[in-house]
């Protein structure tokens, strides 16, 4: 008898018999997953790095637990297909029967997996969370933001928490950050804030610019009104529609609220892309009026209907060329006041201004009534638009009565324009709005448009809005938990976002019939 081929034998199927063992104690009996991890020397490390993929913007590092599994703390956004892994085990590595090799072998890789590094197996999970960007801002020598005047200098970092690229300021003095806004900028304790760079740039995925706002939405209970209004616009495929992030800020390292970041109303590529000779942009807002702010050389009282506009673009004008803006904007006021729909069409796009009242009146925005940030555009081809929308928290039944000190919403379903034809300024309407907004009404064409396009919306507007809504609701919700204890205003967010679905959803089903008794 060969004795050591028989020890041989002996020894080889005892080592099988033992990696046949070992395999099935890591499995559940009944499905056959593996379930516990082996300690695997040599094994230290295991990153998505962004040097060996362009999808990311931050590292995924993999930190090993008490198990020896390997868990990594990812955002909902990131896709792990097409990428790379890198890991220091020296030996052979597989995952389902395929080889990897350490920042080579391009996978897709699902939320838990098991990597068999040789004869062992490694449990990794990829826990999912949703959240916001966090923004930094440290004026110089921490001198803070006290006036919406003067600008301040001031760096600027973001952690784009893997969902956008993160941004930081090169120098010291490449940013400079002031107060904005009026009521919002007075009576408030969480201001709102204008940032400008030293040069444009992209910031969050959104097109580069100099200029950049921080809505603080303090008077809003729900956080969500002015970008909600944005979404409505965005569903209506309204031109140079703001596009926003929300972002959690701290300002000279105190924690300052959550802010909805967005950008500056402008001309410019990614903002409101007119014509640099011809293009106009305007304003129609009582702050920026000849009466609130006398003296800017930028303002004046429209000829037809005495509205109060201010030139935002050409941003400089010579007394002469702000009359004739005047006198060009005059003959859309007369076209309107004559209830002209042929003339008035080749100089005013109907659909935006149908658009933008649709709006109003979906939000009764009752600030069409002084007006206030009430914007429009002249486009090269010599025809005004109504556009960009801006600046909602007045609207939503708010309470006035307690402005500086109340955040109450949704009440009173009174219809803006009311109930009935607009252009007979029906007593049902809210106070007396300008003309300039509701002559139109009395033009069967324009009439016909309206309750067309309303027709048209009807059935999708809310759900694209709630769909956006939810989502917003979702990254937000340790930030607006962070912001109600920051700034506690006595209210229950939840409640209030659910509110305001709840009356969105009322005025939209009530509006149809409306709109049929115009």
């Amino acid at each position: 008898m060969n004795l050591k081929f028989h020890f041989t034998s002996f020894r080889h199927w005892f080592f099988t018999l033992t990696m046949i063992i070992l395999f099935f104690s890591c499995k559940d009996d009944s499905t056959g997953k593996i379930t516990k991890s082996d300690d695997v020397p040599g094994l230290t490390s295991f990153t998505f790095m962004t040097k060996e993929n362009n999808a990311l913007y931050q590292d995924i590092v993999f930190k090993k637990q008490a198990d020896n599994s390997f868990e990594a703390t990812v955002v909902y956004e990131v896709v792990l297909e097409n990428i790379i892994a890198t890991f220091d085990y020296k030996g052979n590595a597989k995952i389902e029967g395929k080889n990897i090799i350490s920042e080579k072998t391009a996978l897709t890789f699902p939320d838990e997996f098991v990597i068999q590094f040789d004869n062992k197996h490694v449990i990794f999970r990829v826990n999912r969370y949703y959240t916001i960007p966090t923004m930094y801002i440290n004026t110089a020598d921490n001198v803070g933001v006290t006036s919406k005047i003067d600008y301040v200098k001031c760096q600027i970092r973001i952690d784009g928490k893997n969902m956008f690229e993160d941004f930081t300021t090169e120098e010291a003095d490449s940013a400079e950050i002031r107060g904005r806004g009026n009521s919002t900028w007075l009576y408030y304790d969480k201001k709102p804030y204008r940032i400008k760079l030293g040069s444009k740039t992209e910031i969050l995925g959104m097109g580069e610019s100099k200029s950049w706002v921080l809505l603080a939405n303090y008077r809003d209970p729900t956080n969500f009104m002015n970008a909600i209004v944005f979404d409505m616009a965005r569903y209506m495929q309204m031109p140079y529609t703001n596009t926003n992030r929300f972002v959690e800020v701290y300002l000279d390292d105190e924690y300052i609220g959550m802010y909805q970041f967005t950008e500056q109303i402008q001309q410019g590529k990614y903002r409101v892309e007119i014509d640099q000779s011809a293009g106009v942009i305007l304003n129609l807002d009582l702050d920026d009026g000849p009466d609130y702010s006398p003296g800017t050389g930028d303002n004046f009282f429209s000829s037809v209907y005495e509205l109060p506009v201010s030139v935002k673009y050409p941003e400089e004008q010579t007394p002469a060329q702000l009359d004739a803006i005047k006198a060009d904007f005059a003959e859309i006021e007369q076209y309107i006041k004559n209830r002209d729909f042929t003339k008035l069409s080749k100089r005013l796009d109907i659909n935006s201004m149908i658009d933008f009242l649709i709006i109003q009146e979906m939000t009764r925005n009752v600030e069409l009534v002084s007006p206030r940030s009430m914007y429009m555009y002249k486009s090269v081809d010599n025809i005004y638009h109504f556009g960009p929308v801006w600046d909602f928290d007045g609207g939503f039944s708010f309470d006035w009565a307690s402005m500086t000190i109340g955040h109450n919403y949704f009440g009173s379903q009174s219809w803006l324009m009311g109930s009935s034809n607009p252009s007979a300024h029906p007593s049902s309407a809210y106070n007396y709005i300008p003309g300039f907004f509701v002559n139109m009404f009395g033009n069967d064409d324009f009439l016909a448009a309206y309750k067309a396009r309303w027709k048209e919306l009807a059935p999708g507007l809310l759900n694209y809005c709630y769909t956006r809504l939810d989502d917003n609701v979702l990254h937000c919700e340790t930030a607006m938990a962070n912001n109600a204890k920051r700034w506690p205003i006595g209210k229950d967010y939840k409640t209030e976002i659910e509110r305001m679905k709840t009356w969105l959803t009322t005025r939209a089903s009530n509006y149809s019939n409306v709109v049929k008794n115009y």
